[in-house]
């Protein structure tokens, strides 16, 4: 009779009920193959599984089948614990649990990263801020320019930003991004830039010194310094300043540097040889027209230079343009300075804008500063564009007035029509004054492009040479190629004497002694 192995009997209970895993499925289907008790417990396992399926199915779960079953289970008997330890089973994995230090190294080191990279984060919105605010000081400084071209005069100081507001186009440009209450001014209700009270009313004569004067302003440091717009358009950052008399005071001790400055060592060109009387600086080539020719009006030409200069000290030229620059009432776009290495000179250029009445005398002074190695001056006559923006803002301006006096006595649907056509030459009439101070500021302004770089390095001549000491040079080559021969030679020699000298003498010896001795003939 088969009999099942007792280690095997749960296992297969469990197989047949299809909880096993599948490792454990695949050592139980190995052992059936092997064992015929095992396989026959199973056989007989699956059909009582059967069976008891199908009663459950013809029968129902009544409560009579239920206690039935329930009593069968009663009457088996227990069976011993130990007859399961020698089911092996797996073993359980021991839950790992997160340890505070390694919160804490999680903590730090999303620390470090918020300190290293918040501060980065808060200087880049920072320059973003500033970039804005410089954008929009530069717009109403334009609108400025071209309130005073259109007017003749400075816009009073009580409306000055309302006065200005059809060339601006929106209030949203008077209020800096960092202030978050802007308060009022200026004839709008948010506003947080100053103007110059001191140009109301004045006309643009009266400004002598475009470049140094400024006319609007941020009314408080609000990024790191002030950036102040000047009469002249352009816009510039000044660190580290409080407030608008800060900058007075700065202005003012610049230009005592420069009165105090020697002129010999600022600007002027080297001091003559000796016996020689110093040259008289040369008249200037370059002047604006003065005549019109028949037009209009005057010519409107744009000058534009190119200087390339040498000089021994590169960054020395490169700051008396630069103070040269300023001292025509000009200012530096940009300035870059390249040290030179052993076989590359240094470099330096420095762009910028002067009045084009100064631009001749400027060009002098800079051939002043070093060697001229070239220079270009380009005229591009705008005279023709010129009047046709007088001629385009007085037709808009036709346009509006006779629309005007059609639209006080038209129809409601007219007047819609004529309010429109209005509103279209009003924007016309904008972008042809933003052409115009576009045009204007570039006939009133030169741009100048100055290049400056060290003297190329002179090479040494190769010297010519006789046939006799080409002759003479080589023997004493040879010479000296014989001696390092002979040297190493003589000092291994000399070196290993006392080692192999004893044994060539005991050679020698012993070649005497019996390498001369007459061999025996072979008849005897």
């Amino acid at each position: 009779m088969l009999k099942a192995c007792d280690a095997w009997a749960v296992l297969l209970s469990a197989y047949l009920d299809e909880e096993t895993t599948r490792r454990e499925r695949a050592r139980v289907e190995e052992h059936l193959q092997s064992c015929d008790g095992c396989r026959a417990l199973a056989e007989l396992l699956r059909c009582d599984a059967q069976d008891a399926a199908a009663a459950l199915r013809e029968r129902g779960a009544s409560d009579g089948f239920a206690a039935g079953v329930l009593a069968r289970v009663a009457e088996e008997e227990i069976e011993p614990a130990d007859r399961y330890a020698a089911i092996p089973l797996a073993p359980e994995r021991p839950k790992r649990r997160t340890s505070i230090w390694e919160w804490l190294v999680v903590v730090s080191i999303v620390a470090v990263l918020s300190a290293i990279l918040f501060p980065t984060f808060a200087r880049s919105r920072e320059k973003a801020r500033q970039t804005t605010c410089t954008s929009q000081l530069r717009q109403i400084a334009t609108a400025i320019q071209m309130y005073v071209q259109d007017e003749g005069a400075y816009p009073p100081a009580d409306t000055w930003a309302a006065a200005i507001m059809d060339y601006a186009g929106s209030e949203k440009i008077f209020s800096d991004p960092v202030d978050t209450t802007p308060g009022s001014g200026g004839g709008i209700n948010q506003n947080s830039y100053s103007y110059n009270t001191a140009l109301a009313g004045q006309p643009a004569a009266a400004v002598h010194a475009p470049t140094e004067t400024p006319v609007v302003w941020d009314s408080a440091p609000r990024h790191n310094g002030m950036i102040i717009g000047f009469a002249d358009g352009h816009v510039r950052f000044f660190p580290r300043l409080n407030n608008i008399n800060a900058y007075a005071e700065l202005a003012l001790a610049e230009q005592e540097a420069v009165a105090k400055r020697p002129a010999s060592t600022a600007l002027s060109s080297p001091p003559p040889p000796p016996g020689q009387a110093a040259r008289p600086p040369a008249p200037p080539t370059i002047a604006p027209p003065t005549k019109n020719y028949g037009l209009a009006d005057k010519l409107q030409i744009a000058y534009r230079a190119e200087v390339a200069l040498e000089s021994e000290n590169v960054q020395a030229a490169l700051e008396r343009a630069e103070l040269l620059f300023r001292r025509h009432d000009g200012f530096v776009l940009t300035s870059n300075y390249a040290r030179g290495e052993e076989e590359t000179p240094a470099t330096a250029a420095v762009s910028g804008r002067v009045p084009s009445e100064n631009l001749g005398k400027m060009l002098v002074e800079l051939g002043a500063l070093g060697t001229l190695v070239s220079r270009a001056v380009n005229g591009e006559d705008l005279t023709a564009a010129h009047l046709r923006n007088i001629e385009t803002l007085g037709d808009l301006r036709g346009i509006q007035g006779r629309v005007g006096a059609i639209q006080d006595r038209a129809k409601p649907g007219d007047a819609l029509r004529a309010e429109e056509t209005i509103s279209g030459a009003s924007r016309e009439a904008t972008g042809a004054r933003i052409e115009e101070y576009k045009l204007q500021s570039r006939v009133r302004l030169a741009e100048i492009t100055v290049r400056i770089t060290a003297p190329p390095v002179k090479k040494a001549e190769a010297k010519t040479v006789s046939p006799l000491a080409a002759s003479l040079h080589g023997a004493v080559r040879g010479l000296r190629a014989f001696g390092l021969w002979l040297l190493a030679v003589l000092i291994p020699i000399a070196v290993f004497l006392p080692v192999w000298g004893p044994l060539l003498w005991l050679g020698c010896r012993l070649w005497r002694r019996y390498g001369t001795r007459p061999r025996p003939s072979s008849r005897e």
